[in-house]
């Protein structure tokens, strides 16, 4: 009886781990009516378990170090989770993608931005995007290949993204011109410009926006352009 029940539990013990094995990886999305190519997506787990074998077994998934991975592979993911059995088992990896609010095109290749300030290539929205007008001069072979800087995409992202909450107008246009620094805004049904400044937190720039237009709104004035490039202070003509 002893050597019977031993044997029991090392057959439980076996099954919970064949039964936990994630054999065939199964993709889906958060979101509904996406066109995404799932099979690249199941090719970048397969990659991932490649390089961490023992993961395969559903209790051994480092989720963070898992959702880490991918995210660098494909920036256009923005949540990763894992639908498991009750006894552990993969049932399905679930992705979630970003929303792009910027667009923008150069060297024949297209980027997306979202509200966040994550740039990516993949888009399966299809919606319409902000588009940015570069015209600094500097083509992507001065700054190594690169479309812009980090920090410049994610000033970009943050602060579009906190103007069209503000509900004055969604931003349509982005123009960067050979001013150093300078940012200049466009805003549907406003046919006036918005100069902003790298420099400032984007998240107060456009506080600083919402609340100039509405300020014009209440005076009825419709000016040339705005500048809010000095922090508490806005200029018009």
């Amino acid at each position: 009886m002893r050597i019977l029940g031993v044997l029991l539990v090392l057959i439980g013990i076996l099954g919970y781990f064949v039964a936990s094995y994630t054999r065939t990886v199964s993709v889906e999305y958060s979101q509904t009516g996406l066109s995404a190519n799932k099979q690249q997506y199941v090719a970048a787990v397969d990659d991932y378990f490649a390089r961490h074998p023992l993961e395969r077994f559903g209790f051994a998934l480092n989720r963070k170090q898992f959702a880490e991975e991918l995210a660098v592979a494909h920036p256009e993911l923005k949540s990763i989770d894992v639908d498991r059995n009750w006894y552990g088992g993969s049932k399905a990896f679930v992705f979630g993608f970003r929303k792009p609010i910027l667009r923008w095109d150069s060297a024949g290749k297209t980027f997306y931005v979202d509200g966040q300030g994550v740039a990516f290539e993949y888009d399966y929205f299809g919606g319409q995007y902000v588009k940015v007008s570069d015209q600094s001069g500097i083509s992507p072979t001065d700054n190594g290949g690169e479309i812009a800087s980090n920090r410049l995409i994610a000033f970009l992202g943050k602060m579009v993204g906190a103007v069209d909450a503000g509900d004055k107008g969604k931003v349509t246009d982005i123009i960067i011109p050979a001013s150093t620094r300078e940012i200049d805004l466009k805003l549907e049904g406003r046919g006036y410009t918005i100069k902003t400044h790298t420099d400032r937190d984007p998240l107060g720039q456009a506080q600083d926006i919402i609340a100039t237009i509405k300020w014009l709104d209440s005076k009825n004035i419709k000016p040339e352009y705005v500048d809010v490039r000095v922090a508490g202070k806005a200029f018009y003509k």
